[in-house]
């Protein structure tokens, strides 16, 4: 992803994240994109790159569990609460207020929860490939 930024980020509750960022413009809320099962950020890339133009900050994790984030082997850790803050300490570390969460499988289950667990940080989501499950 030549346009964005490999960067790592220790969370509040101790966990090392990868993601890639792009500038853009702060005053716009980021693009939040999460990954689906078994991938990883780089599966966002042609559509990030496509995007780029449009000064919308971007920001592409890759989920706990996944590529060079950190993988926990307690089932507990991978409570919606827990990834959900963690998702909030990437987005905090851009300086970033608000984000339209867009997920894939696996990763719009997060990006749901991500709105279900912070609404006031979540402008809008965007969810592909999912069936619905009730919080």
């Amino acid at each position: 992803m030549d346009a964005f930024k490999k960067k790592t980020v220790k969370t509040s509750r101790g966990y090392t994240y990868t993601y890639y960022a792009s500038e853009g413009d702060r005053s716009l809320p980021a693009l939040f994109f999460q990954h689906g099962w078994p991938d990883h950020a780089e599966m966002w890339k042609d559509i990030a790159e496509r995007l780029i133009h449009t000064k919308f900050p971007t920001i592409i994790p890759d989920l706990r569990g996944y590529d060079s984030t950190d993988k926990p082997t307690d089932p507990a850790k991978y409570k919606w609460d827990a990834i959900t803050k963690n998702l909030i300490d990437i987005i905090d570390a851009e300086k970033v207020d608000k984000v339209t969460s867009i997920g894939h499988n696996w990763g719009a289950m997060c990006a749901a929860r991500l709105y279900n667990y912070h609404p006031n940080r979540v402008t809008g989501c965007v969810l592909l490939n999912i069936g619905y499950v009730a919080p």
